[in-house]
């Protein structure tokens, strides 16, 4: 076996030790979601209703219509049920909302993992327990429902015989590091990228331009860790893009000479086209920038040099091939620009000059998911029935008073495998036969009766003796009161030391002590530069987050 020394192993290290649930899409390489623009400029995107739609090139057949063609020029729709895309030159993946793993297209090397090469031109199902796919030419990653990493292509980068064996059929999935539980992926020509539960960043592959950030431009044959504190990675071509969980973005690689170099912060995630050539990010107040060195999008930006230009707000999604950027906005559309080859700009008859567009509307009712670095943990959450279906959608919206009840009454549910009315009798409590709270009238009776039951297990209190609020969103401080309280409720011992934040003089005294517990257990974090943000809004992906780290605590898992 030959072992390569890492000499620069944390050349790329920079700890943060206070990390957040965070703020932040996917193109080649990157991993499965809503979007997904390809190199040889083909668009997917989901609908609302869950139907996956594509346009554009099509001379692989990717856009599983039956056919190859020059292009595709009305949104054809590929298939329904569809939680996430992602897509390779001329082979796209989907994740069904089962977590059925469906491919089509291009076949070369055995990407789809199904032990053959030729090309399909209309979905076919290749395996079950899918949470997430990345794909780059000759190979693709999955993690499945259970955390684990599996990996197929007979042009996989080079892995030691340690992590698999030179017997192992590559044209099949095949598990690797199996000891680790993962949350994120990204499948790159040059490097194999992942982050584990523990939001390190490990990696293996050719390492061409030093993509893999560890000091040396060697091929790197066991996945070796890069760095901590990672929320996100993308790449494309001779560059990687690396977002933290302080929201620094830093990208390595030929732009860089193998430095490791800090581009922007207050980012949610970035990402580079599929030659890696030209660069974008969606920061934290949903804006979209970007910077690079092609033409292809100098009708975005003002400057495509090496300084950031914003391109437009509101965006929530975004993703890239070669030629044109795709964006999904906050209000449900989509949008696309860029250089039209091959039809790759819905609305734009195709020429053979090529013509390039600004950022314009081409599509409606554009599918809400989780973002990038909540992705995994939610559907963990999801899989785990924490989170009810009616709730499965508007992740960004602040949680409510209301439903963050349901949310610990679904928990404590799932933990004590009992209904809640069952756990408050085996407490010796009782509900009150009258509600206390004339404002939740109006509500659905499960609404009712979750406030209820919180509020018989003192995990909430009205805001007076008569009213609760109901629809109030709530506070990072009242998070974790919330969060303790319902750690109590299921007779957890959540006494804890206050940690010193930056900020500790905006945190109401009352508050202190469940920060404390939350903290230490490792259920909610701080969100950079050692502050908590006491005041800061809670996201309903971190709630479903919190929720599933605080049961997983309690089981023991």
């Amino acid at each position: 076996m030959k072992k390569r020394i890492i000499s620069a192993l944390f050349v790329m290290t920079m700890m943060v030790t206070m990390v957040m649930e965070g703020l932040p899409v996917h193109a080649q390489g990157q991993a499965s979601n809503i979007i997904s623009a390809t190199e040889g400029n083909t668009t997917f995107y989901i609908t609302k209703d869950n139907g996956l739609w594509g346009y554009g090139d099509n001379y692989f057949g990717q856009i599983g219509n039956g056919f190859k063609q020059d292009f595709v020029a009305v949104p054809y729709k590929i298939m329904d049920n569809v939680k996430s895309v992602a897509t390779n030159q001329g082979n796209t993946f989907a994740v069904k909302h089962d977590d059925s793993l469906w491919c089509w297209g291009s076949n070369t090397n055995s990407v789809f993992g199904n032990d053959a090469t030729r090309e399909i031109l209309r979905p076919i199902k290749i395996m079950d327990d899918v949470n997430m796919v990345s794909a780059h030419r000759g190979y693709a990653m999955v993690i499945k429902t259970d955390g684990s990493l599996w990996i197929a292509g007979a042009n996989m980068p080079n892995l030691s015989n340690d992590i698999l064996n030179e017997e192992a059929n590559k044209r099949v999935y095949t598990q690797i590091m199996k000891d680790e539980t993962f949350k994120y992926i990204s499948a790159t020509q040059y490097g194999a990228f992942l982050i584990n539960e523990n939001n390190e960043l490990w990696g293996f592959g050719r390492n061409n331009n030093s993509v893999l950030g560890l000091g040396h431009d060697e091929e790197v044959t066991i996945p070796t860790k890069i760095m901590n504190d990672v929320e996100y990675v993308a790449g494309g071509g001779s560059n990687v893009v690396v977002v933290k969980k302080d929201g620094s973005l830093w990208v390595v690689g030929q732009d860089t000479d193998g430095e490791v170099t800090k581009k922007m912060d207050n980012v949610l995630y970035g990402f580079t086209t599929s030659n890696g050539k030209s660069f974008f990010a969606v920061k934290r107040d949903n804006t979209l920038w970007g910077w690079g060195g092609e033409r292809y999008f100098d009708q975005m930006m003002s400057d495509y040099k090496s300084e950031p230009r914003l391109i437009m707000s509101g965006v929530y999604f975004a993703s890239a091939g070669t030629r044109h950027l795709i964006a999904a906005k906050t209000d449900g559309t989509l949008w696309n620009g860029g250089e039209n080859y091959n039809g790759g700009i819905l609305g734009k008859e195709t020429k053979k000059t090529s013509p390039r567009y600004p950022m314009e509307k081409a599509v409606d009712n554009i599918k809400d998911a989780p973002a990038p670095w909540a992705l995994a943990e939610v559907r963990e959450a999801e899989f785990r029935k924490l989170v009810p279906p009616e709730m499965q959608s508007e992740y960004s919206k602040t949680v409510t008073r209301t439903e963050f009840c349901t949310l610990a009454v679904i928990m404590i549910e799932q933990a004590n495998e009992m209904t809640v009315e069952k756990y408050i009798q085996s407490k010796g409590l009782s509900l009150p036969a009258v509600s206390p709270f004339e404002d939740i009238n109006g509500l659905s009776e499960r609404a009712k009766n979750d406030i209820l039951a919180a509020y018989t297990l003192d995990i909430v209190n009205g805001t007076s003796a008569t009213t609760f609020d109901p629809n109030n969103p709530i506070t990072r401080e009242q998070a974790a009161k919330m969060l303790t309280a319902t750690a109590t409720a299921l007779d957890e011992n959540t006494s804890a030391e206050v940690p010193s934040f930056a900020d500790a003089e905006a945190i109401a005294n009352w508050a202190k002590p469940y920060i404390g517990y939350v903290f230490n257990a490792k259920v909610m974090t701080g969100v950079g530069n050692e502050r908590f943000d006491p005041r800061g809004g809670y996201q309903r992906q971190q709630a479903y987050m919190t929720l599933l780290r605080l049961y997983k605590e309690i089981k023991g898992i």
